[in-house]
């Protein structure tokens, strides 16, 4: 699980939905995977939408009504602003969920070294302790 509140607040605000590319004057942070299996927030799991509360456009709600299908369509266009791929970006999801709360030097660097190096690349920044190499 990643809290990041930080990150979130990038992804807020007036700016261009990612998925229309129209221009709204609030954006909703939406999770590429949702928060219920564990939330991730990285830019590598996030992308902005028109809030659909305040009917700025309606790609937010879109996504809950289109299910899968839906989710490689985000895939692509994060994977495409990411400069990586939609496999990389599955696996550094799932890595991040399913890391322990607190895990040891030891345990974090071998569960490293079984990512890939794009998905590696993506988790990276976001784990405190983590070396860099």
């Amino acid at each position: 699980m990643l809290r990041r509140p930080d990150i979130l607040a990038k992804f807020r605000g007036p700016g261009w939905c990612h998925v229309c590319g129209k221009f709204c004057s609030f954006r909703d942070a939406c999770h590429v995977f949702s928060k219920g299996g564990g939330r991730v927030d990285a830019p590598f799991n996030l992308y902005s939408a028109g809030s659909f509360v305040q009917f700025v456009c309606v790609c937010h709600r879109e996504e809950r009504e289109h299910g899968p299908n839906w989710r490689q369509r985000l895939l692509t266009i994060v994977a495409e602003r990411e400069k990586t791929t939609p496999e990389a970006i599955e696996l550094a999801v799932y890595f991040c969920r399913w890391l322990p709360k607190h895990p040891t030097q030891a345990a974090l660097e071998w569960r490293l070294e079984q990512l890939s190096a794009d998905a590696r690349k993506l988790v990276l920044p976001y784990l405190p302790g983590a070396r860099h190499d």
